[in-house]
């Protein structure tokens, strides 16, 4: 399964982990949610589910922090799935918020506030190149079926194919433009997962930050958990 993790682009640590444990008990006794993410990955579970829980996980972080400081980070997550122009307009505001809250907020901030931030607009920046990599399919596909109905005389709707969700496939030089894009989703959202970790343990590392990392694990666990027979399965195939 190291291997597999390798090819797939996962973290050294989670590969050189992985040596001498099984699939199940890599699933469940990972103490990282972005090890979980990984998993998920290399599983080749469809990379916008494993989005979701990462969504999930980011939101549960910011949700505590007050209004004028979450408003910019709400607006990431309101604009995922809309007009391109404005999930850029509002990473661009978040990303503000990466370096403190304005001048005009005259409280000091949570502790680990800068790292929510920045897990939000990580975040936001995962779902951009999925998003990226979907609009890519689709074209490549409609082009497809504009040839197969000028082949056969048919209108082209008649020629489209569902497109099936998307999902990581082993990374490398020849890996093209759709899967790279695809592994720079997974990327960003391990790095998010990574920050989400900082924010909950209020920017400190060592026991603090492992306590947040195995809370936060336990809520990727129960996101995916109608998955969790499935990437074991395909994990130790």
């Amino acid at each position: 399964m190291k291997a597999r993790l390798e090819r797939y682009g996962a973290p050294p640590e989670l590969a050189a982990w992985l040596r001498d444990v099984g699939a199940a008990d890599a699933w469940d006794g990972s103490d990282k949610p972005e090890w979980l993410l990984w998993l998920g990955a290399a599983a080749e579970t469809p990379v916008e589910q494993l989005l979701e829980a990462v969504g999930g996980v980011v939101r549960s972080v910011i949700e505590g922090y007050p209004e004028p400081l979450r408003a910019p980070l709400d607006g990431v997550f309101a604009n995922l799935r809309g007009e391109v122009d404005a999930l850029a307009a509002a990473l661009q505001q978040a990303e503000g918020y990466g370096h403190g809250p304005p001048a005009s907020y005259r409280h000091a901030p949570p502790a680990g506030y800068v790292h929510g931030v920045r897990a939000a607009v990580l975040f936001g920046r995962a779902t951009e190149a999925l998003v990226a990599a979907e609009a890519r399919l689709a074209a490549v596909e409609g082009q497809a079926a504009l040839e197969r109905a000028a082949a056969v005389g048919v209108p082209p709707s008649l020629m489209t194919r569902r497109l099936d969700p998307l999902v990581l496939r082993p990374v490398g030089p020849g890996a093209g433009p759709l899967q790279q894009e695809l592994g720079y989703a997974v990327a960003l959202a391990s790095d998010a997962l990574e920050e989400a970790s900082l924010a909950l343990a209020g920017g400190h590392d060592g026991v603090a930050l492992e306590e947040a990392e195995g809370e936060l694990s336990e809520f990727m666990h129960t996101a995916l958990e109608d998955l969790r027979d499935d990437v074991i399965a395909r994990l130790r195939g």
